[in-house]
């Protein structure tokens, strides 16, 4: 109990801090752990133990992190997405509706192969300059990809299902089918939502103004050479062995972000100056990315960790009325619990907790699993536990705690409309 009592201290003061500003991510991400391991009664060599262990799990995101910034800042920087950009301009010209539904549907399709890494790679780079240029909040751009990527992980391939499944027992492509009509009211809630903000943004001011047009590069035309082709195809060839997945994407980055200053920073004067132009960016991700793991490592780590007495006393604070109702309890609240636990904590720790409490009260693991798997995964991006949440929030140039304030509500409404689906639709009992 004194150890859940500590944790939801700790989340408390988490929230508070980002919210009023009073430090950054990465110093409250080190201190506020230590601090309440300490409060615990750890001793230092276990928090130093505890620490290792999360950041062991942190540095290979971190290192991804930092050579993909770097990478996309030199390609942006050269002018690589620029056709890309203008084909969207000419496609939906000054149409801020259109360019925020561009952006969802572009990042549904670059999540078909499961790396919330790549699709965020792949999406935000190219929208973001546009956003900018038409004066769209970018936490719109960071929310987007994020309802994108929360529905469309729930493929067997991308993770989330593949954890329920291990902890249900039920096949995964079988909890797959179950969920596809959920997918689907999903993916027509990332539209909507598209639609919706899109049009709240042109009312506070967004888009292009008489005469304006959206061209990104007035000041430096930059030709299509052979250099041009050769950091498209740079691009095009790192985004495909991303893809397939054969080999570790922080290595991919690295050679690519070596062979992108070869190709367009010749001489190591050049070179220096570009990377020092680039750094800030890619240092605070990657430093935020390391701190984090101190974070998650203090919590998630021990027998008992902070986390299990954190989901054992909310499941034994439920009344027993409610109890027969658990998953659909856990459905509705799957969103901001997400964004707390994060994924292994929530999937590994909670649904199991959950399982058990329901198996008495007749709820299948079946159901259980389909109700919880939903609204983490919508609250996924955004959440402080998980990795490509400040991925998403650097490449956009955007605060978490900014990011936090527009975005939660959509994300939790968009999670309950899935849940409430799948009661409709007989998929999840009553």
């Amino acid at each position: 109990m004194y150890l859940a009592i500590l944790g939801y201290l700790l989340l408390v003061l988490l929230i508070v801090l980002l919210l009023k500003s009073k430090a950054t991510p990465m110093v409250l991400f080190i201190l506020l752990p230590i601090g309440i391991a300490l409060l615990a009664g750890f001793s230092p060599v276990t928090i130093n133990e505890y620490a290792k262990a999360g950041v062991s799990t942190t540095t290979s995101n971190a290192i991804l992190f930092c050579f993909s910034i770097l990478f996309f800042n030199m390609m942006n920087d050269v002018g690589v997405f620029d056709p890309i950009i203008n084909f969207i301009v000419k496609r939906f010209g000054k149409n801020v509706v259109g360019i925020c539904v561009a952006a969802v549907l572009v990042a549904i399709v670059g999540h078909l192969d499961g790396s919330s890494s790549t699709t965020l790679l792949i999406t935000i780079p190219f929208f973001a300059p546009i956003f900018k240029k038409m004066r769209i909040n970018p936490c719109l751009l960071v929310l987007l990809c994020g309802v994108a990527l929360g529905v469309m992980n729930l493929t067997p391939w991308a993770g989330a299902v593949a954890r329920v499944s291990v902890v249900t027992g039920v096949e995964s492509t079988y909890l797959w089918r179950r969920l596809m009509p959920m997918q689907g009211v999903g993916l027509i809630a990332g539209v909507a939502i598209a639609v919706i903000y899109g049009k709240r943004e042109v009312r506070l001011g967004a888009g292009l103004k008489g005469d304006e047009t959206l061209d990104l590069n007035t000041a430096e035309k930059k030709p299509l050479d052979w250099k041009y082709f050769v950091n498209l195809a740079l691009t095009i060839g790192t985004i495909v062995i991303l893809s397939i997945g054969s080999f570790t994407a922080y290595v991919v980055f690295m050679v690519a972000t070596g062979l992108a200053a070869i190709i367009n920073y010749p001489g190591q004067k050049v070179q220096t100056k570009v990377i020092n132009k680039f750094a800030p960016a890619a240092f605070f991700i990657t430093a935020t990315m390391l701190a984090s793991g101190v974070f998650v490592g203090i919590l998630g780590q021990g027998e008992p960790s902070i986390l299990t007495e954190m989901s054992e006393v909310l499941l034994n604070l439920l009344p027993a009325a409610l109890a027969k109702h658990l998953h659909l309890i856990m459905g509705l609240l799957s969103a901001p619990l997400g964004l707390v636990f994060g994924g292994d904590a929530y999937l590994y720790g909670v649904l199991p907790l959950c399982i058990q409490v329901g198996s008495q009260y007749g709820i299948s693991a079946e159901s259980m699993g389909l109700a919880m798997v939903i609204g983490k995964n919508v609250a996924m991006i955004g959440s402080p536990v998980f990795a490509s949440t400040y991925m998403a929030i650097g490449l956009a140039d955007v605060e978490l705690k900014d990011y936090l304030k527009f975005a939660f509500v959509p994300l939790w409404v968009t999670s309950i409309i899935m849940v409430f689906s799948g009661v409709l639709l007989g998929i999840i009992g009553l």
